[in-house]
């Protein structure tokens, strides 16, 4: 153990200020722009939806308290891929469906791994109504007694 810790404080002294010994991929980078569609899918009016977004708070359900969260993040890019950060750590993705107009534009969430449905409150009912404001993205519930979850950006 003694050997593997001098090793690593070694390893440490040789790194650059700017630059870091070991880099790990990320995940949601290496997804490549083209995994579920070969074009752009939303319009130029909704092409700001592309960011990470902090989670702020949710709203509405049968109680009208929202839920508390269980993720901080959700980060979504080009086209039409999503993905779900909790600690630092990407811990789920999939692609984004869009129907609706130009005046209401709904989305659905279809994770990659269709367990991924019952772990987030986002996955378990993913029909969502998206509205962008400056800095801040609302994701409306269609209907009573759902949820609506409110971002600003990162």
């Amino acid at each position: 153990m003694r050997y593997i810790l001098i090793l690593l404080v070694g390893l440490n002294f040789n790194c650059k200020e700017k630059d870091c010994c070991v880099q790990f991929p990320d995940p949601f980078t290496d997804i490549p722009k083209n995994q579920y569609y070969d074009i752009e899918i939303f319009s130029k009016e909704h092409l700001a939806i592309y960011s990470s977004w902090k989670f702020v708070k949710s709203e509405g359900g049968f109680h009208g308290g929202g839920y508390g969260t269980d993720f901080q993040e959700l980060l979504i890019k080009p086209f039409g891929i999503w993905g779900i950060v909790r600690s630092d750590s990407l811990v789920s993705s999939g692609k984004i469906v869009v129907s609706g107009d130009k005046g209401s534009v709904k989305l659905n969430f279809i994770p990659e791994r269709a367990e991924d449905r019952n772990r987030f409150n986002l996955l378990l009912d993913n029909e969502r109504y998206v509205t962008i404001k400056s800095d801040t993205l609302i994701l409306e519930a269609p209907c009573c007694d759902r949820y609506t979850e409110i971002f600003i950006k990162k």
